[in-house]
């Protein structure tokens, strides 16, 4: 860090909210944990509406109301920046993006990814210094119990956003529930299902919460979104199945390059694919073995750990 006595402190800009959801939140919060642990100041600049404000404080943050001043490492883990926020973002010395889905990373001098979004290959980022590594993808993955798993019957868990979601709740219900092989779903959702059976099988619900993991530790398989939860699953040695499209299904092409993750349709739904997932047990225990031999949880600190990297380098 130079002659500096002071390290820099690790500014973040973050959105959370309703409309693009929690995670952007629930990484930055991970890497801020393991950051403290490590004795690096940390602020949190946050674009949020009130379920956003909410979910910080449930996380025991306190976000600033304007970025802080130079010098400071910025890390951007948002969808979007307006232009006199770009400008004022232009102004830092190091600028990291960890979020895949950003509309300016020409904005960023490195950017910190899971995967090879498509971005990277049609913007000429020549003065950006990229790494894509799949162990990002356990960034919040810290803290969470690996278990090993039988599947003679599925117990699955549903959630397919922190925030809204558009997606026919009772369709992917319906779908889940008409596998012969599960036993028990449960869901966490800001809509309530219509009814607390579907085919015989049993949905218990609740609104979502800063401990998902508490509700859901008796699954044996995640059904999500494109988001973290599907990662922090496959760290426990859970099997993920994503409802995505084409335009976010690369997110978590490691996830499903190792094994442990398959992606489903939602526009059209692939109910079908979905129900032939859920009807063979021998499929659900190799995605959990492909799981377990991931490691999802040792390393979960290497996120922070590169940030630690390039703030020495100032």
């Amino acid at each position: 860090m130079g002659c500096a006595e002071q390290p820099p402190v690790v500014a973040f800009h973050v959105q959370a909210g309703s409309r693009v959801g929690m995670g952007h939140l629930a990484r930055t919060s991970s890497v801020i944990k393991t950051l403290s642990l490590l004795g690096v100041e940390t602020v949190l600049h946050l674009d949020a509406d009130r379920l956003g404000y909410q979910e910080a404080r449930f996380r025991g943050l306190s976000p600033v109301e304007t970025l802080p001043e130079l010098p400071s490492v910025l890390v951007i883990d948002a969808v979007e920046v307006d232009s006199d926020l770009a400008k004022q973002i232009q102004q830092y010395e190091m600028r990291v993006l960890i979020s895949p889905v950003f509309n300016h990373p020409e904005l960023a001098s490195h950017i910190l990814v899971r995967n090879n979004p498509e971005w990277l290959d049609a913007n000429n980022l020549p003065e950006t210094k990229v790494v894509v590594d799949p162990d990002y993808s356990f960034a919040t993955a810290y803290g969470l119990q690996i278990s090993g798993q039988d599947y003679k019957t599925l117990r699955v868990g549903v959630c397919l956003s922190g925030g809204d979601d558009d997606l026919d709740l009772e369709q992917i219900i319906d779908a889940i529930a008409r596998a012969p092989l599960v036993s028990e779903i449960r869901l966490i959702d800001r809509r309530t299902p219509a009814k607390s059976s579907y085919h015989g099988v049993t949905v218990s619900h609740q609104t979502p919460d800063r401990e998902p993991w508490r509700y859901f530790q008796h699954i044996n398989i995640f059904v999500g979104g494109d988001g973290v939860m599907l990662s922090e699953a496959v760290a426990q040695g859970i099997p993920a199945l994503s409802l995505t499209t084409p335009a976010l299904s690369y997110k978590n092409h490691a996830l499903m390059d190792g094994g442990a993750l398959r992606n489903i349709s939602r526009s059209p739904f692939e109910s079908r694919k979905l129900i032939r997932i859920l009807s063979d047990r021998y499929v659900a225990q190799r995605m959990h073995e492909s799981a377990l031999s991931l490691h999802g949880v040792e390393r979960s600190d290497k996120l922070a750990k590169h940030i630690i990297q390039i703030v020495r380098g100032m």
